[in-house]
């Protein structure tokens, strides 16, 4: 909600009362006395992709106990992943099992979010039988179907992974079944995935359409960043077709590294060649120059332009550390932008909000990191999928083994 303001005050755009997820016995009464999600989930999300081998040589050797540790003590109470991001779910899982971890932090203080869908870079399984092992898989390897004291056998998120990449009735039927899991009290809220903001806002409508306003969140990456920043023009219809309550999350500020000083990691990144030498050298230059780095601008923009969009709660980014280290980092870096407002909030820390000020006194600097870009790249989508989709869309063949 938006704090009590007077001409002395900052204006500020903090997050709503509670960022802590609810006791979920509330949601074991039924669908209808589920907490709106926009109540509950935090500003800043961590993102589980760290624990992918795309992002690391070897994402065993990170320290996620203390990562975990960390994020949740700085406010940060939920935690996104996905099957496609490699052994990401097994880790977190492990973590959050870790008896170091489950002392400071019951089931309730957290959320857990996850994905059905995609398998690999060409494949994608959306069918019914497939996704509710999925999330019976995630259940499992995320560790909130163990008898342990204080956990309870449920995910807080599920989304249907890259939603563009399947046909529209693919997507339902999927759908379909996250509803069924949700009624059994597995899951809590639904939501999709999508690199194209125009993509999510149509997929929305059919969800609708065939569903009624069963969605809860929708995610799009890559989108509000400083060389892209389509999500803000899709935002205000978006919105609307969600519906109140709902939410829009922001995913990956720094366009899957491709706005950071080295540019994108390995060579799995889609965007083209030039565009990657456009950020990473002419762009960072340009930076350097003014005393700043790419990454922390970028960053700095990314959740500044999701809290002026986002009024009432401030919005939801999924930022990536892999590190303690970098936890504190980012928020050292977010400083420029947000402020502690309550230092005794719950046992997971201090609520930040973004100060306007803040933020509009950035804008200039933002608009010319945007002239930068030049108009060939500023706003520039990859192809997602690309154009021979059909021809090298792979089946699953992976097998409904017992883990």
């Amino acid at each position: 909600m938006r704090s009590h303001q007077s001409q002395s005050q900052p204006q500020l755009i903090t997050p709503n009362p509670s960022s802590q997820p609810p006791d979920h016995s509330e949601v074991m009464a039924g669908p209808n006395s589920r907490p709106e999600i926009s109540t509950i989930l935090p500003r800043i999300i961590l993102g589980g992709a760290a624990f992918s081998r795309q992002m690391q040589a070897n994402p065993f050797d990170l320290p996620s106990v203390d990562l975990l540790t960390k994020a949740l003590s700085h406010g940060i109470t939920a935690i996104d992943t996905s099957p496609y991001y490699g052994p990401s779910e097994i880790i977190i899982g492990k973590a959050l099992s870790h008896p170091d971890f489950l002392s400071k932090f019951p089931r309730e203080s957290y959320m857990v979010c996850t994905k059905v869908g995609r398998i690999a870079t060409n494949t994608f399984d959306y069918s019914a039988k497939w996704v509710r092992y999925s999330v019976e898989r995630s259940l499992k390897r995320l560790a909130t179907d163990t008898a342990a004291p204080g956990r309870t056998p449920y995910l807080d998120l599920v989304f249907c992974h890259d939603v563009e990449f399947v046909s529209a009735e693919e997507m339902l039927e999927a759908i379909g079944v996250l509803i069924e899991l949700q009624k059994e009290g597995k899951i809590t809220y639904i939501g999709i995935s999508s690199y194209h903001p125009d993509l999510l806002l149509a997929r929305v409508k059919l969800v609708k359409a065939r569903y009624g306003n069963v969605l809860d969140a929708v995610q799009s990456y890559c989108h509000l960043t400083l060389q892209n920043s389509k999500l803000a023009k899709e935002f205000k219809e978006l919105k609307a077709e969600l519906g109140p309550g709902k939410v829009i999350i922001n995913s990956s500020p720094l366009a899957m590294g491709l706005l950071r000083e080295g540019g994108a990691f390995g060579d799995w990144h889609p965007a083209p060649a030039e565009l990657n030498e456009v950020c990473a050298v002419k762009l960072a230059k340009w930076c350097q120059e003014r005393g700043k780095k790419l990454a922390n601008l970028a960053l700095c923009y990314s959740v500044g332009q999701m809290a002026l969009l986002e009024r009432e709660t401030g919005g939801h980014t999924i930022m990536g550390p892999s590190l303690p280290s970098e936890v504190e980092e980012n928020f050292e870096v977010l400083a420029e932008i947000m402020v502690d407002v309550d230092h005794n909030h719950g046992p997971n820390g201090v609520v930040k909000a973004v100060d306007v000020a803040k933020v509009e006194k950035l804008l200039p600097l933002f608009a010319e990191a945007r002239e930068i870009i030049g108009n060939e790249w500023r706003d520039y989508s990859w192809q997602s999928p690309p154009s021979n989709w059909n021809e090298i869309r792979e089946p699953n063949t992976e097998k409904m083994d017992e883990e």
